[in-house]
């Protein structure tokens, strides 16, 4: 009675036995839980499956005991994570499971934070790499891409685009795309500020985020697919650079911790940006200087070639007035 643990006896699917620390932890009064319901009642329905077959297992005597985690979920709806340990016994002539459950919800959590954080450092590195590639910009940012599609605590449909401003001020560019349709291609291959949601973001240069095709979303066409978006403005000094825009599944709800994430992947797509278009002016340049002494150096040998011919000639008229 006084475990700091949960301890449980289940018995035909239902709980025979529960104590304090076991109601506590899924938010119910023991005498709710006696009798009443079962595990199939505190666990997460897609990990339900598991779980019935480890009850399995213990009651038909195939196993004795088992050790595993599950996600439960309590009476206010919360899910919350749990260590359960097992073994088959018998309760009143006739077999039963009985064991002891531990809420490791906050471990669990810590441990899916620090995965998260080694998966956004992981993302930050490898686009970090991209733009020490010597290749053109529109493949460092298809390469970029893909990686930002790949992450997994995201919610992001296989669809994605970034767009540069290029000569115009205020007109974005499709630059690099994975998974648009050719409508989508023809229809957003150039977009001015302020039209739809990648022309609002680098319009008001704050992140526009729709949950479904809202009235914001001005570039349709016959058959689109219903979808979310995270439309992110990517900025250098307050100057709009370009739009990082993500598909997401309809009815998606941004999170404080995404937009946080994305304002790291959009500050290193800038530093992208502008390397390549820095290393691009000092190619320009070089060039352009390289030319220049080359064509300084043409007008040196033929100064220098007149200069011969004058000095050849004034010997020549030399040697005639001597003679």
């Amino acid at each position: 009675e006084e475990s700091l643990v949960g301890i449980y006896l289940i018995q035909d699917g239902v709980f025979k036995y529960a104590n304090p620390r076991l109601s506590k932890i899924f938010g119910y009064a023991v005498e709710d839980l006696i009798d009443k319901k079962g595990p199939k009642d505190l666990t997460l329905p897609e990990d339900w499956p598991i779980v019935e077959e480890n009850l399995r297992k213990r009651i038909s005597g195939e196993v004795e005991s088992i050790h595993y985690d599950f996600r439960g979920i309590a009476k206010n709806k919360e899910t919350i994570y749990v260590e359960v340990y097992g073994t088959r016994t018998v309760y009143k002539e006739r077999p039963a499971v009985i064991g002891t459950l531990l809420d490791i919800t906050e471990r669990k959590r810590a441990d899916d934070r620090l995965k998260k954080s080694y998966q956004i450092q992981n993302v930050l590195d490898s686009l970090l790499h991209i733009s020490l590639e010597e290749i053109p910009l529109e493949e460092q940012l298809e390469k970029s891409l893909d990686i930002i599609l790949s992450v997994p605590f995201l919610p992001l449909m296989p669809k994605g685009g970034i767009f540069v401003v290029e000569d115009k001020p205020d007109v974005l560019i499709l630059t690099a795309n994975r998974g648009f349709s050719v409508p989508i291609q023809e229809i957003c291959a150039r977009v001015p500020f302020g039209r739809c949601l990648c022309g609002r973001a680098a319009a008001s240069k704050q992140i526009q985020f729709a949950d479904c095709l809202d009235e914001r979303h001005e570039n349709r066409y016959d058959g689109i697919t219903p979808h979310g978006h995270y439309n992110v403005p990517i900025l250098s000094m307050g100057k709009v650079l370009g739009v990082l825009v993500l598909y997401l599944q309809e009815g998606h709800q941004q999170k404080k911790s995404e937009i946080e994430f994305l304002q790291a992947v959009v500050n290193t797509l800038a530093g992208i940006i502008e390397r390549k278009r820095l290393e691009d002016a000092l190619q320009k340049f070089n060039e352009e200087l390289m030319e220049k002494v080359k064509e300084r150096t043409r007008e040196l040998g033929d100064a220098n070639l007149r200069l011969e011919v004058l000095n050849i000639e004034y010997r020549m008229k030399k040697e005639e007035a001597e003679e």
